[in-house]
């Protein structure tokens, strides 16, 4: 769903290093012109000794973390924090956490709402999210929101 989002920080002369359980479909997904700024660890970021060894596989230094990491990994974000104690890091979550209160003065949030379309709504399309996202890491801000999260009553 960030494809999107890592092509557009590749092209401004990001180096990323994507962690990810199926890096190489994700990778497919990046324009070939900055794929080459582009390295990749397979890895089931739950499984704690496969993150740590993924975190170790990335080039330093590393100055900023993109994150979507879901709860089946509580201990994620404390070993990326340890393993990158000064990177700028942008935590990616669901409206559903929208209360969640960053671990350190380094963690960012952009939490991923919905649309209301008139008497209705809908989920954010992997676009929206993928924009969505790259603007609240460019921006700096603290906290970000793609779309919407209130009224809670109308979430798809």
């Amino acid at each position: 769903m960030l494809a999107d989002c890592t092509t557009k920080l590749l092209s401004l002369g990001y180096r990323i290093h994507l962690i990810a359980r199926s890096p190489e479909g994700y990778a497919a997904q990046i324009d070939d012109s900055v794929r080459e700024q582009l390295s990749m660890s397979a890895c089931d970021y739950a499984q704690e000794e496969q993150l740590t060894h993924a975190l170790r596989s990335a080039a330093s230094p590393v100055i900023a973390v993109i994150g979507w990491i879901h709860s089946t990994a509580p201990n994620a974000w404390n070993n990326i924090h340890k393993s990158f104690p000064d990177a700028d890091t942008l935590r990616v979550v669901g409206s559903s956490h929208h209360q969640v209160r960053t671990e350190s003065n380094r963690e960012r949030i952009v939490t991923l709402g919905f649309v209301v379309e008139g008497s209705g709504s809908r989920w954010l399309t992997h676009q929206e999210i993928s924009e969505g996202v790259f603007d609240a890491f460019i921006s700096g801000r603290a906290a970000s929101i793609v779309g919407s999260i209130e009224p809670w009553s109308m979430k798809p």
